[in-house]
């Protein structure tokens, strides 16, 4: 007699348990997909106002080098005035001692 073995496949008791463990992990999975693509959102959000940031500091970085400049420009004039000045009292100094001198005459 010659016996054949059959081959048993088992099925599991619990098919409901495991079920009900899909159905959550596929809850799961979507939670998780939709706070990723949030998240996602948020990144590209703030890149992109980090972008615009960068932009504004490089527009008034222009600006400030622009007011360095002119600011540079007016101390020369500046000097350039107070030294007319200077020249000026100097020779007001001259033309007084010159009326002194004539009146002491």
């Amino acid at each position: 007699m010659v016996t054949t073995k059959k081959k048993v496949v088992k099925k599991p008791a619990k098919k409901g348990s495991l079920v009900e463990a899909l159905g959550d992990i596929s809850k799961e999975l979507q939670k998780l997909k939709s706070e990723r693509a949030k998240v996602s959102k948020r990144v590209g959000s703030l890149n992109s106002k980090m972008v615009d940031a960068q932009s504004k500091e490089m527009e008034l970085r222009n600006q400030i080098s622009k007011l360095v400049e002119k600011e540079g420009s007016y101390n020369k004039d500046k000097s350039k005035a107070q030294a007319k000045v200077l020249e000026i009292k100097q020779k007001l100094a001259k033309i007084k001692k010159i009326q002194e001198e004539l009146r002491d005459i």
